[in-house]
């Protein structure tokens, strides 16, 4: 698994990094994605995140909901602001 600083998830294909090979036609606009493999083309009018997507947002402790303040609101242990864990929720 890995996570990449400062990049936010995106909320459609468009608008992802990973998303390649954009073609417009008359039927629409396609893009192709580096992850899954160019043979999987997405219609990026849906404006909707392909169904088989990988990516999975990482809330840091400092963003958690949980308000973990040296010790994880989710499991107790032991936390610094950059530490995540697979319980942390983005808080509002």
């Amino acid at each position: 698994m890995i996570g990449i600083r400062g990049v936010e998830m995106p909320s459609d294909c468009i608008e992802c990094m990973f998303c390649n090979h954009i073609k417009n036609d008359d039927y629409g606009s396609y893009g192709d994605c580096a992850i899954l493999g160019d043979k999987e083309r997405m219609n990026l009018l849906l404006h909707q995140k392909h169904s088989d997507c990988p990516l999975v947002e990482i809330v840091t402790c400092k963003d958690c909901k949980h308000n973990c303040k040296n010790i994880c609101g989710v499991d107790g242990s032991r936390v610094t602001d950059n530490f995540h864990c697979a319980g942390g929720e983005r808080g509002e």
